[in-house]
């Protein structure tokens, strides 16, 4: 069924996939052959109906020629009449003397209705013109006996529920025309058949009358065989011209039409001619070529405004090109002062820290909480500057690694030992969840710097009594990194900018300058891995780094 459903559907397909012409000349084809051989079965059906009318009447008219004929013998000669007795003939063995001998010696035969219409049919049968049977369901010739057909219209007859019976038979292979009718018993008839206590009206029987059908049939397939050749010539006919029609006023208008809406669509303009037929299609050639002008015009004012357009764009490109290349220098500037001012910087730091150092040493203790402010801070000035240097170097690319194999694992039992004071201080949990093995090459200061940036700020975001845990593992020939807590959580809208530099999280509290997760995703990529947060309001965060997994 599917089958069948999809080449229905490949055919319908394909029949709108044709020109215009060939769609008409089908379609009004399948109309004109569906309409006339409606047309002409319903005529032939009913020449035909004609024609076994005709028939009927016939032997309607043949039963009435035997009715005379039997009631002209009934009425003459006290119902009966004398033929010569030639060679051949038999005398009838149900009339008493059958034979009389007239004057000269011949001899004459009785014959009664019943026998001249049988002789009668025996003689019609013999030309080949039709013939009939006498019958009846009380018999007095054996010969006269009725068939099924008889039968049947002899009960009927004496119900007196049918006058007539009419049906079409095979007999001996070939069509034979049935007709009976009733015999009524007559003034005449009772001369005979009084003694059989029949009286007038009576039903004494039928007449069966047989007429072949051989030249009914071949009149009626000469019609049939006419009317097809006749339908056949006029779809030809018929289609042939409406495919002449179509083609002239529909198919050719349309032709030229499509042929003009190629050269529009190709931007070859030029002058159009509207159709001259004087109909719907003239219209739509007008409004067509009215909206290639339209669009002609349009097309024109189009090209010019797109060149100025085109020309400005370049102007501005250029500009941009130009102001791009001016900012990029001046990024690389900005990196480049920064970097050297960040060194120059770090140089009296470190001096003013040994002094600081060297002034509480030797202060009497009454200065010395002043003192430890001034070291503090600039202790803090001095990782700030760090700061600036390392990321003024990583933007410009000069970062120096020295990359070795290293078993990152070590590296975080270390760093999370270092910081499980301050968490107990906190009554923070640091939970430690890794493996040995996993090998990966790294610069271990920046990795350390990463893990501690990380780490210091999942202590700084975890309330008392939450939990961090720092986890590493194999994932896709990476080694992954995880430090997770249960602190306040990042809002969305800044998880994708918290790795910008000087991004800061609002009412985070942070006292940072806002590089620490800047420096750690360009150290991270510097090794060739990436750096991502995942994290939810109120329930806390985690920070995924990888690194490339080297084999031992």
């Amino acid at each position: 069924m599917l089958d069948i459903l999809k080449k229905g559907s490949g055919a319908l397909q394909g029949f709108f996939s044709v020109g215009l012409n060939t769609k008409f000349l089908i379609t009004i084809g399948i109309v004109i052959t569906i309409t006339l051989c409606t047309a002409f079965h319903l005529l032939s059906k009913k020449q035909e109906r004609q024609i076994l009318s005709q028939v009927e009447k016939q032997a309607r008219i043949l039963f009435q020629q035997i009715i005379i004929t039997r009631k002209w013998v009934a009425s003459h000669g006290g119902g009966v009449v004398y033929v010569e007795k030639l060679p051949g003939v038999k005398s009838n063995p149900y009339l008493p003397k059958a034979d009389i001998i007239g004057k000269g010696g011949r001899v004459y035969t009785k014959r009664n209705p019943a026998l001249v219409t049988r002789e009668l049919s025996e003689y019609a049968a013999k030309e080949g013109l039709y013939w009939f049977h006498i019958t009846s369901l009380k018999l007095i010739n054996p010969d006269n006996a009725p068939d099924d057909f008889e039968k049947e219209a002899l009960i009927a007859f004496e119900k007196d529920s049918q006058k007539e019976f009419s049906k079409i038979e095979s007999i001996k292979g070939k069509k034979v025309f049935r007709y009976m009718s009733p015999l009524y018993i007559g003034e005449e008839c009772l001369q005979c058949h009084a003694a059989q206590d029949y009286k007038v009206g009576d039903v004494r029987g039928g007449i069966s009358v047989f007429m072949p059908m051989e030249d009914v049939e071949m009149a009626i397939r000469s019609n049939t065989t006419m009317m097809k050749i006749t339908g056949g010539l006029t779809i030809f006919f018929v289609s042939l011209v409406l495919m002449f029609l179509i083609r002239f006023f529909v198919v050719k208008p349309i032709g030229k039409l499509k042929k003009d809406s190629v050269r529009i669509g190709t931007g070859s303009y030029g002058t159009f001619s509207p159709l001259k037929t004087g109909d719907e299609i003239e219209e739509l050639s007008t409004a067509f070529y009215e909206m290639a002008d339209k669009l002609k015009e349009y097309h024109t004012t189009l090209e010019d405004k797109v060149k100025i357009a085109t020309e400005d764009l370049a102007e501005v490109n250029k500009k941009l090109i130009e102001a791009n290349r001016r900012l990029e220098e001046l990024d690389k500037r900005k990196s480049a002062f920064m970097a050297d001012i960040s060194h120059e910087l770090r140089t009296p730091l470190t001096a003013i820290r040994g002094a600081m150092d060297y002034l509480i040493a030797k202060s009497d203790g009454g200065t010395t909480p002043f003192l430890e402010i001034v070291k503090n801070n600039a202790d803090r000035l001095t990782r700030l500057v760090n700061d600036l240097l390392d990321l003024s170097r990583i933007e410009m690319g000069t970062i120096g690694m020295m990359l070795k194999p290293y078993d990152i694992s070590t590296l975080i039992n270390e760093i999370v030992i270092t910081f499980q004071p301050l968490a107990s201080e906190k009554k923070i949990e640091l939970e430690v969840s890794t493996k040995r093995g996993l090998v990966t090459s790294i610069d271990e200061d920046r990795i350390r710097q990463v893990l501690i940036n990380l780490i210091s700020n999942a202590l700084q975001f975890t309330p008392e009594g939450g939990k961090i845990t720092v986890r590493a593992y194999e994932e896709n020939s990476n080694v992954v990194v995880s430090v997770s807590d249960n602190g306040t959580g990042i809002a969305p809208e800044d998880q994708e900018k918290i790795f910008e530099k000087f991004h800061k999280v609002k009412d985070s509290g942070s006292r940072g300058a806002g590089l620490g997760l800047a420096i750690c995703k360009g150290i991270v990529e510097a090794h060739g891995g990436s750096i991502r947060v995942e994290s939810e309001v109120g329930k806390g965060s985690n920070f995924v780094f990888t690194l490339p997994r080297v084999r031992s």
